[in-house]
């Protein structure tokens, strides 16, 4: 369960971290957040129970919805 919550914790740093999309490569800062989601999503529908909340607590749904905001954001 520990290995299991600082996986979920480093994931969720990976796609929280707001990257400059204009570097150099804005594509590959694309392609890390867009892995670090697939990757959370994996996490969170391989699991039960109580490894599924702790997903929810350490604010991945909050996260999530941030990077749509801020993608939206971007887009106009």
């Amino acid at each position: 369960m520990v290995d299991f919550a600082r996986l979920v914790e480093i994931v969720l740093l990976c796609v929280s971290t707001r990257y400059d999309y204009t570097t150099s490569n804005p594509n590959q800062n694309n392609f890390i957040q867009r892995a670090g989601i697939c990757l959370l999503n994996a996490l969170a529908c391989q699991v039960e129970g109580q490894q599924k909340l702790l997903v929810g607590d350490f604010g991945a749904m909050e996260k999530m919805l941030g990077i749509i905001q801020d993608r939206l954001r971007l887009s106009k």
